[in-house]
């Protein structure tokens, strides 16, 4: 499937493929909603991670900055939803999150979304791993996966999800 939304037979697809699938989903996703820069910061350094580097890229072997820095700059990126339409990315997590905003389609049943939000954590959770399990500093916090819903309460065709992200530490 070639929609610019996150569908579920396109995060099915990703289970099969090899563990930086669903990375490489996530950055044509960003892409394609002119998020690049988000992208090249917070999701291309994860394609060289000692898991899925597979020896090809050395110097970026230990590079664990995008979920542990907070060193980036803030990028600023438009939301509708929110009362000054700007949503600041600090983070992996935010960056995520607003890439996610952008895919997620609109006007899906409480079990679509619900379908969708299952197969993006487990596939998330699968390649985060190798950080949770190799990074020490990883080990004090875990990060918390929410979904909400809004469905419309004069017509129940209009509905709006977003998925977002707390991530608390010792």
């Amino acid at each position: 499937m070639d929609s610019i939304h996150l569908e579920i037979a396109t995060l099915e697809e990703c289970y099969d493929s090899y563990d930086k699938s669903f990375i490489n989903l996530l950055i044509s996703k960003a892409n394609s909603f002119g998020l690049n820069e988000i992208a090249a910061v917070y999701l291309q350094p994860l394609m060289y991670t000692r898991k899925f580097a597979n020896g090809t890229n050395a110097t970026r072997y230990e590079d664990y900055s995008p979920l542990t820095s907070k060193t980036w700059g803030a990028f600023d990126v438009e939301m509708e939803t929110l009362s000054d339409n700007i949503y600041t990315i600090r983070s992996f997590f935010g960056a995520v999150h607003a890439i996610l905003y952008h895919c997620l389609p609109p006007n899906r049943t409480l079990r679509e979304y619900i379908e969708i939000f299952t197969h993006f954590t487990r596939l998330l959770n699968r390649a985060l791993r190798p950080y949770f399990e190799l990074v020490e500093q990883m080990q004090l916090f875990r990060p918390k996966i929410s979904l909400l819903v809004s469905l419309s309460p004069v017509d129940s065709r209009y509905s709006r999800a977003i998925i977002g992200f707390s991530a608390v530490g010792q």
